[in-house]
């Protein structure tokens, strides 16, 4: 799945939930996005969590590990949201 993939048309728009530990701090990043239509929201949720922090990170299990293993992302959820849901979340996230 390639960048232009993920805003192409006829589209869809998907709630992303992903955990990202760096030390003893673990918190969530929620997020909303506008997908292509043909793309799995998890799919989407998997490639945002790989490019979440810069470099090149490595994959372990269900982790994305940046820094040197110094932080880790995991994606705990996706799912396909509504118009409506997109534009009211997308003022709060």
């Amino acid at each position: 799945m390639n960048q232009s993939q993920l805003v192409a048309s006829p589209s869809k728009f998907v709630y992303m939930n992903l955990e990202v530990q760096d030390g003893e701090r673990r918190y969530s990043c929620k997020s909303v996005h506008e997908i292509a239509g043909n793309i799995d929201p998890m799919a989407a949720a998997d490639k945002h969590a790989s490019m979440f922090y810069f470099g090149t990170p490595e994959k372990e299990s269900e982790s994305y590990f940046f820094n040197g293993g110094e932080i880790a992302v995991t994606v705990k959820g996706a799912r396909e949201i509504n118009k409506y849901e997109y534009d009211v979340l997308s003022n709060f996230l």
